[in-house]
């Protein structure tokens, strides 16, 4: 009697999963001492906990704003200036300049304006610090995010934000039940400021 056996061998191949950064400066951080100077906050998660579109973005945005203990509900900011690289896909969309009327009209600020850099813009200080990042990470290799955070927390100037799903809220769903669609009235435009007169509120762009 004679026995065929067949052994088979699979190759599995793990493709390394992707890590999102994204990072506001704050460019009046009150280091102590009396040094005002740039910070970032950096949040970073992984693409099983966010894409990065707009509802991520305007997520990240307001986190940070409540983190800088700038949305406060017993008094009127000032102005609040944000300024943005020209993204259309993630930053210059629908539910992102509807955040700014959204802070407008929950009375956080009494001005907002939101500016997106022209196309081949020079570096800022959200690019320089982004390099700071990558002083010790680029070095390593890095199997879990809690050893990614470890290598990205390298420098006083960033503070370094483990992002969860929690953290990101429908907003696209939100305004779309109080704001018109800005589709086509955005155009070459790159300011975009929301005000008011009275209770009539005024975009423009």
């Amino acid at each position: 009697m004679v026995f065929f056996v067949m052994l088979m061998q699979r190759v599995i191949r793990y493709t390394p999963i992707t890590a999102n950064n994204f990072g506001i400066v704050d460019h009046s951080h009150d280091y102590g001492n009396g040094i005002i100077d740039n910070h970032m906050y950096c949040h970073v998660y992984h693409e099983g906990i966010g894409k990065k579109g707009g509802t991520n973005v305007a997520s990240l945005i307001v986190k940070t704003l409540r983190k800088m203990q700038l949305l406060r509900d017993d008094e009127v900011g000032g102005e609040l200036n944000i300024i943005f690289d020209n993204c259309s896909g993630q930053n210059k969309n629908n539910t992102v300049l509807k955040l700014a009327m959204w802070l407008k009209q929950m009375h956080y600020f009494k001005r907002v304006n939101f500016v997106f850099l022209i196309v081949g813009h020079m570096k800022n200080a959200c690019d320089r610090l982004f390099n700071s990042l990558k002083h010790e990470y680029r070095k390593r290799n890095i199997f879990t995010m809690d050893e990614l955070i470890v290598a990205l927390s390298v420098s006083d100037k960033i503070t370094v934000d483990r992002t969860v799903t929690s953290n990101f809220l429908d907003y696209n769903a939100a305004f779309r039940e109080f704001y018109n669609n800005l589709s086509g009235l955005v155009l070459n435009n790159h300011i975009f400021t929301c005000d008011s007169d009275d209770d009539e509120l005024i975009m423009t762009i």
